[in-house]
């Protein structure tokens, strides 16, 4: 159980979601420089390693290539979002995570942060309310016992993994749980002296 006191201010901006990943990564369409054009504009190739694309392993010979951070080089025909399978290309923003690579909309429904309360996720602009390691909505930030939206000033406490209570209902929790552990106790005792009898 943990009681404590929203402090300070209204709410907490959400911050950064991507601390798994090498970040948002805007793929850019670079000239694979591992190609020259002969006299009749056919492609050389030149003697040096061609780059490999990450998505199928196979050498790139095409004339550009989609470069997702300083080294992971693909086949513009390769990157895809791993669930949608939507082509990502220099004009949208992916996500790499463990090799993977995700468009915006789903690298944030699989890996950002969700609500402790209703389990949706945040968008960048959603303001929040902490409590300790749980992060809620400001509208879920209610008491589960009797529904009440909780402000900045209110007292609550978190028990039983987190769930979250007002002042008033953790105190009748208390008492409650207080009143039948005393009640087990005294069963206990007389159980006690009925069998030394």
């Amino acid at each position: 159980m943990v009681m404590a006191e929203i402090g300070g201010h209204l709410a907490h901006q959400l911050p950064n979601l991507h601390n798994h990943t090498q970040g948002g990564l805007q793929p850019s369409l670079v000239m694979n420089h591992h190609l020259e054009l002969d006299c009749h504009g056919h492609d050389v190739i030149k003697k040096q390693r061609l780059s490999l694309c990450v998505g199928c392993g196979g050498q790139i010979h095409d004339q550009y290539i989609l470069r997702v951070a300083p080294d992971l080089e693909w086949h513009a025909a390769c990157l895809k979002c791993q669930e949608c399978r939507q082509f990502l290309d220099e004009s949208c923003t992916c996500f790499v995570r463990d090799g993977k690579t995700y468009c915006k909309r789903d690298y944030v429904r699989l890996f950002g942060t969700k609500c402790d309360k209703c389990g949706s996720s945040f968008s960048k602009n959603d303001f929040v309310m902490r409590a300790k390691t749980k992060i809620f909505h400001i509208e879920c930030f209610r008491c589960s016992a009797c529904a009440r939206q909780l402000l900045p000033g209110d007292e609550f406490a978190l028990r039983d993994g987190g769930i979250l209570y007002c002042k008033e209902d953790h105190d009748v929790l208390e008492k409650s749980s207080q009143s039948s552990l005393t009640s087990s106790s005294i069963e206990s005792n007389n159980n006690n002296s009925s069998n030394n009898n």
